[in-house]
Parts: structure tokens; C-alpha cells; sequence
């Protein structure tokens, strides 16, 4: 066997490999995209929720901290 067939061997079996590895990074990045698509469609309606639950404790946090502040107001005693 001469030194240009074992080359031309050693090439087309690094080309095979890298063509493979390339293969399996597209499939992984497809799976990971899914997964991340996934994610959002499940996770974006729960935090909306939260969110809308987070403004509506907080309007009424400022309601109550609006009804006590005359309150503290009128007894010069307390700060």
C-alpha cells in the first residue's frame, strides 16, 4: 500500500467522521429548538398569569396603603 492510498484512506475517513458529526449538531440543534418552543408554550401563559396576579395585589397594596395614610396622618405621634 503506498503513502498516497493511505492518505486518501485517512482523508475520505476524516471527511465521513466530520460529516457525521455535522449530521448529529443539526438533529441536536433541531431537538433544542423544539424543546425551547416547547418551553415557551407552556411556561409564557403562567407567567402572564403571574404577572397579571402580581398588579392586582399590588393596586391592592396601594388601595390599603391610600386608606391608612390619613390615619397616620391625623395622630402626630406616630412616624
Amino acid at each position: 500500500m503506498s503513502w498516497t492510498s493511505v492518505w486518501l484512506l485517512l482523508a475520505i475517513l476524516s471527511t465521513l467522521v466530520f460529516v457525521v458529526f455535522a449530521v448529529s449538531l443539526g438533529r441536536h440543534a433541531v431537538i433544542i429548538g423544539r424543546t425551547a418552543r416547547r418551553f415557551r408554550e407552556e411556561v409564557v401563559p403562567l407567567t402572564d398569569e403571574l404577572s397579571r396576579d402580581g398588579a392586582a395585589i399590588s393596586d391592592r397594596a396601594q388601595g390599603l396603603r391610600a386608606r391608612r395614610e390619613p390615619r397616620r396622618s391625623q395622630d402626630p405621634g406616630v412616624r
